[in-house]
């Protein structure tokens, strides 16, 4: 083999290590809620989340959901769902604090879904979810 299709070579290896580690998903950091924790319906949902990307967080969205079969639906109570994303501006090290997700008072008390998922620069998906509960204190 002759050094030009020797270099060709080394440089066609070199590209396909760095597109896949620029193609890397993102690292997050679920701080809270915590698995298995706690949450009283008409009060809010104490959130907490570092994300980390070389690329650049694109977006975030929060998620929460009923497990099927796993709220009690008695008086009128209704599953909660809360789903919303908010828009960065590629930003490689964000910080997320905030008590904006407000569970209402009629919310069907039982086991539920956080999921926090988000978007990087190269268009992957990264995502983190807990079980939590929702109770009502009454």
């Amino acid at each position: 083999m002759n050094t030009r299709k020797i270099l060709q070579t080394i440089g066609l290896m070199a590209i396909a290590v760095i597109s896949s580690c620029t193609s890397n998903k993102s690292d997050i950091i679920l701080e809270a809620p915590e698995d298995g924790a706690m949450f009283f319906t008409g009060y809010d949902v104490h959130f907490v989340a570092e994300i980390m990307d070389e690329l650049g967080v694109k977006s975030y969205s929060i998620k929460i959901a009923d497990k099927r079969g796993k709220t009690d639906r008695r008086e009128g109570a209704m599953p909660f769902r809360y789903n919303r994303t908010w828009e960065l501006h590629n930003e490689k090290e964000v910080h997320l604090h905030h008590h904006e997700i407000i569970i209402p008072g009629r919310a069907a008390p039982g086991d539920y879904r956080f999921t926090i998922s988000c978007i990087n620069g190269a268009g992957n998906k990264s995502k983190v979810s807990q079980n939590i509960r929702i109770v009502n204190p009454r």
